[in-house]
């Protein structure tokens, strides 16, 4: 036993079923009142999630309950993320004039200009409320990622994991299209207002929709990896050619017709960027599994043609893939906001180069860089990078970003070096997951959505948990 292992020995994660199962009904409902994203909504999401931390911690108290494995190889990213909430802490919390002035000259010239108001201590955030309201989703979704490596502990639970997953995109998907395709057009109990003729489940919009889908997908298609066998390369190539055709058409016909509908369901969104960045994460994720597999390698080929030539093509066609290819083909950067959008995002960013103006503070702060001729209110740049960078610096960004990076090493070594297939599948999941994310956030603020950002939590949490593996 190594010194790894001998650490890992002294702890056996044995977190209760009604906790556990209360997680999972927490995941099945995040996406359902529009995304989460309305005050009363993500207020349910913190209150239920803070509970159940205080229950945990509880246990812990009393010996109920211990540290995971997949905890401990996470702590790197872990005081990532307390370093994350301290320092947007920082930006709400009322400091001495001279600090503010020292460290963000602008936020302190702001508070200056607004009549009456009390200059003994002020805020880095020009607007202190927004700011710790977005310090309390920071702080859920930080315990998303924290729950997931607490309370996945065994092969079952990270079964009932994906299928929540994969659940809550078929359900959104099929929803979704039911209502483009029938013409209801109702969101979450509400008739429609945006994102008319397109699906967008429950949510507001149909990009952030599209996101979501994609990290079913990215869930569903692991799974499948994950029921390849090892026996090909003792196969003649007819045996091979046999035991493909029965895997194809074998029980897990009926995943691969629930990975069909959400993609019918993605591409009835009509989302640019959302059909993008799946194909492309699919392909290139698909190309990294293929290349560090060291069997079964008939068997990936197979699914990943059967997922571009029907998923992606047939059904595509089927439902309107050709209206998102001439979506693409019309974008004229020319005619679009967002480059205008990101010019002066990038001077808003100039003026809180370090510490930002602060977390979710770009709606009060924009209105005075947006060019003569930006009509109508902007509350979102449609650029993660950008957004974040003017809302928390340089220092805030180079606390979150390597969370998401660490947790995509540690997936590609999971693909790479573990053993496990169930391990694999769900680290090819979180792989996926990232890159289809990095590329979205280019363009659209997804991540801003509670729904979008706690599932990211909790899937870039499986690739710690696939480092490492779980009991079975």
């Amino acid at each position: 036993m190594n010194s790894v292992d001998s650490i890992y020995h002294r702890y056996k994660a044995k977190s209760p079923a009604p906790l556990y199962y209360a997680f999972m009904l927490l995941l099945v409902w995040v996406p359902l009142p529009h995304a989460s994203n309305r005050p009363w909504a993500w207020s349910i999401m913190e209150g239920y999630l803070f509970i159940l931390a205080i229950v945990w911690l509880v246990l812990y108290s009393m010996g109920r309950v211990e540290l995971t494995k997949a905890f401990l190889v996470a702590k790197p990213v872990l005081l990532l993320l307390l370093l994350w909430l301290l320092f947007v802490l920082a930006q709400f919390i009322p400091l001495p004039l001279d600090y503010v002035e020292f460290i963000s000259p602008q936020a302190a010239a702001l508070h200056k200009a607004v009549p009456g108001i009390n200059l003994d201590r002020i805020t880095l955030s020009v607007d202190p409320h927004a700011t710790k309201t977005g310090w309390m989703k920071s702080v859920a979704y930080t315990l998303f990622f924290i729950f997931t490596l607490l309370l996945i502990d065994t092969r079952k639970r990270v079964k009932i994991l994906i299928f929540v997953i994969i659940f809550s995109g078929f359900a959104q998907a099929f929803y979704g299209s039911l209502m483009t395709l029938s013409g209801i057009e109702y969101g979450f109990f509400v008739k429609k207002l945006s994102s008319l003729n397109v699906a967008s489940g429950t949510f507001i919009n149909r990009n952030h929709f599209a996101n979501f889908l994609i990290m079913s997908l990215a869930v569903g298609i692991g799974w499948m990896i994950s029921k390849t066998n090892h026996t090909e390369g003792e196969q003649s190539r007819k045996q091979q050619f046999l035991a493909v055709t029965q895997w194809i058409l074998s029980g897990k016909i009926s995943m691969r017709l629930v990975l069909v509908a959400i993609v019918v369901g993605l591409v009835l969104t009509r989302s640019r960027m959302g059909n993008i960045s799946f194909f492309f994460s699919l392909v290139s994720t698909g190309l990294l599994m293929w290349h560090f597999s060291k069997q079964s390698k008939l068997k990936l080929l197979a699914l990943f043609v059967s997922l571009i030539i029907v998923d992606i093509y047939v059904m595509g066609a089927w439902f309107g893939i050709d209206q998102v290819v001439d979506r693409i083909q019309q974008t004229n950067l020319t005619t679009e906001m967002r480059p205008d959008l990101f010019e002066y995002s990038i001077l808003l960013w100039n003026d809180y180069l370090w510490v930002g103006s602060g977390l979710e503070t770009f709606y009060s702060t924009f209105p005075a860089y947006k060019g003569v001729g930006m009509s109508g209110f902007f509350d979102h740049v449609h650029n993660d990078y950008l957004e974040l960078l003017g809302e928390v610096g340089i220092i805030g960004f180079c606390l979150i970003v390597p969370v998401v990076i660490l947790s995509f090493a540690v997936g590609l070594d999971a693909m790479r070096n573990n053993s496990s297939r169930v391990m694999r599948g769900i680290a090819f999941a979180s792989v996926m997951t990232i890159i289809a994310q990095l590329m979205h956030a280019s363009v659209d603020f997804s991540l801003r959505i509670p729904a979008n950002a706690a599932y990211m939590m909790v899937i870039m949490a499986l690739s710690w948990i696939a480092t490492v593996g779980v009991r079975n």
